[in-house]
């Protein structure tokens, strides 16, 4: 290229960034679905339990002709705040570990400056969560 005299790179590092996107596509998005199921399935069986302990609740509701959605609102609602409060939870964790791991992958051999995800990305993980809660809940409040 023009204007550039010389460039110097470290294969190690070249090998490494490789080797995660390797590891990215091949573990990171099955996990990912994994987990997203492992939650779907938490959440739903925390609005079922809900659901069963406030039986006599729903069945008064509906003794005084509340609708379907009246009683399930709030099931949904909760099993939501479930699983943004689950998430942001994570997420603290998450940035915990990466603060007080990022000094000791930043020494010789690997030299790893590791940073924490973008706000967007964070975002977008609590949000993805947070719907699935809500789905989760859903399923589970179609039996009320």
């Amino acid at each position: 290229m023009d204007g550039v005299a010389e460039v110097h790179f470290n294969a190690r590092q070249v090998d490494l960034a490789q080797a995660a996107g390797l590891v990215r596509r091949r573990l990171v998005w099955p996990l990912a679905l994994v987990l997203a199921l492992l939650v779907a399935l938490v959440v739903g069986n925390t609005v079922r339990l809900s659901l069963l302990r406030r039986c006599d609740e729903v069945e008064i509701l509906r003794l005084v002709g509340a609708g379907d959605w009246y009683v399930r609102l709030p099931l949904i609602a909760g099993a939501g705040v479930v699983g943004a409060v689950g998430s942001l939870g994570g997420m603290a964790l998450l940035y915990g570990t990466q603060r007080s791991l990022a000094d000791l992958a930043n020494t010789p051999p690997l030299w790893l400056h590791l940073s924490f995800l973008p706000v967007g990305t964070v975002i977008l993980y609590v949000a993805a969560a947070t719907l699935v809660s809500m789905a989760a809940g859903y399923l589970a409040a179609r039996a009320a």
